[in-house]
């Protein structure tokens, strides 16, 4: 990765952390995995009024060395148990219309707001099991993610 793209990465931390749209996501560091490639550590705060209010998760997001051209990825550290987060791999399912003109916060912000309202927007579902159960009975799959975030055998690795 260049330095003039880590550059840009940096500016965009700062600007995340300062954007007010942004007061439910903590972004905490900005590490170097290693020449090519930068991971923020990433938390969403469930939003006040949502089924995910109280809850945080937390993940990764990982910037490809192409990046801005190559989208980055998110990747949540449990089994969050939503239905577009696979649950095999913890990859969030983004959908969001990249360009290299988007920016790391406006795809975080994306993703928080489909985190916290999942059937406002149309996606391709991950977790068609957590699909229905939010659907059907809201108050035993508060009580699955709940578990999920509380099991430590729902850590990826």
């Amino acid at each position: 990765m260049s330095s003039d793209t880590k550059g840009r990465l940096q500016w965009e931390l700062l600007f995340t952390k300062k954007d007010d749209r942004a007061s439910e996501i903590i972004v905490d560091s900005l590490d170097d995995d290693d020449d090519d490639n930068v991971t923020w550590t990433v938390t969403f705060q469930g939003a006040r009024g949502t089924l995910f209010e109280g809850f945080a998760f937390e993940g990764r997001l990982h910037f490809p060395n192409d990046y801005p051209i190559g989208a980055p990825k998110l990747h949540f550290i449990r089994n969050i148990f939503h239905p577009y987060v696979c649950p095999v791999t913890g990859l969030y399912n983004d959908e969001f219309n990249w360009s290299t003109m988007s920016s790391a916060s406006a795809f975080l912000i994306s993703a928080h707001k489909v985190l916290n309202n999942p059937f406002q927007h149309q996606r391709a579902v991950f977790n068609p099991h957590a699909q229905r159960l939010y659907v059907a009975d809201k108050e035993i799959y508060r009580k699955i993610v709940e578990g999920h975030l509380n099991d430590e055998d729902t850590i990826f690795k």
